[in-house]
């Protein structure tokens, strides 16, 4: 990741790993492999629902290094995802990235993702000026 990083901040590019199972599936890791890699132009795409335990202490230690965000509202094992306490973390860290809404959700995707969306939205306008 090094030499990938040290080609991208040439091109003025930030490249973002992603948690997501394997060797990325834990904050500790992906710091570890961010200390190491050492570039300000590593970072963390960050997938706020892939981690497998203490989800909301990851998160939280990977905000920092975000360089993007998924925002879903279900974790991988179905719990729902207290969204409300997501965005008040990341606006006390000082999070000015972008987010992306992905639904895999239960329901309809054409209602779903609307809703999603909204919630999103609202939170936004929520911690925009904190």
């Amino acid at each position: 990741m090094k030499p990938s990083c040290d080609y991208a901040g040439k091109k003025g590019v930030t490249l973002g790993i992603e948690d997501h199972g394997g060797i990325t599936a834990r904050a500790s890791t992906l710091l570890e492999i961010l200390r190491r890699v050492d570039s300000p132009f590593a970072g963390i795409n960050l997938d706020i629902t892939n981690f497998r335990e203490d989800y909301y202490a990851q998160i939280e230690a990977c905000i920092p290094y975000a360089t993007h965000t998924h925002i879903r509202d279900v974790f991988e094992n179905h719990e729902p995802v207290d969204l409300d306490r997501v965005f008040k973390m990341f606006a006390q860290a000082g999070y000015k990235g972008y987010m992306s809404a992905e639904y895999e959700g239960s329901e309809d995707p054409m209602t779903g993702v609307p809703k999603l969306i909204e919630k999103i939205r609202a939170l936004c306008k929520k911690y925009s000026s904190v």
